[in-house]
């Protein structure tokens, strides 16, 4: 059964559980429970492990690749109608981080791509197909922890030949608790505004 997010009902009651017996700091351990472990690489030259279920699925690959894989332009492609009248033309291969529905492009308007992101796991549950039919092998794909669960309970076995790279919450990181502005702004590689808004300088340790 799926729910109008097209999330299926048990993970609705994951998400549930996690947040009311676990509190509002350690809710986002939903993203990983139950049965999700990822040895993410300490050095570029690293290579970690995604492991579902006690198995090994496939490597996880330091975000230094998504540099030493760029060229020295990147465009960065959204999903929605605006991109229906845009020209594509000029975006050469390996060129391009399709965003979500954006890797509709891919093999028409785009040819082989940089990178593809997907960091909402409901992305997965609706459109799963069109990933197996759009992501090839050797794709470089940014994916969040909540994405990398959810592919594995779809189908494990499509990670093994892809190049994964986490993006990880810098808010609400990996095995780590929630952290408030405050802490944001005590680490070193992120910038916050005072609206809230801000970036990370360092994407291998969250984004």
């Amino acid at each position: 059964m799926k729910l109008k997010s097209e999330r299926p009902l048990k993970r609705s009651i994951v998400k549930l559980a996690a947040t009311v017996f676990l509190g509002k700091g350690w809710a986002h351990a939903q993203n990983w429970l139950p049965g999700l472990e990822l040895r993410i690489p300490a050095k570029p030259q690293g290579e970690g492990a995604i492991v579902f279920r006690g198995e090994r699925v496939a490597a996880l690959h330091h975000a230094d690749l998504l540099r030493k894989t760029a060229h020295e332009t990147i465009h960065i492609v959204g999903s929605g109608p605006s991109i229906a009248g845009v020209d594509f033309s000029r975006v050469a291969p390996g060129e391009a981080i399709l965003l979500n529905g954006a890797i509709n492009l891919v093999g028409t308007r785009i040819g082989s791509p940089l990178a593809v992101a997907i960091e909402d796991e409901r992305f997965v549950w609706r459109h799963f197909p069109l990933m197996r039919e759009k992501i090839g092998p050797g794709t470089i794909c940014l994916l969040s922890v909540g994405v990398i669960r959810a592919i594995c309970e779809k189908d494990r076995a499509w990670l093994a030949d892809k190049r994964v790279v986490l993006i990880d919450d810098v808010r609400k990181p990996y095995r780590v608790r929630r952290r408030s502005d405050e802490d944001l702004r005590h680490l070193d590689f992120a910038v916050l505004a005072d609206d809230g808004a801000g970036f990370s300088r360092d994407p291998s340790r969250g984004v």
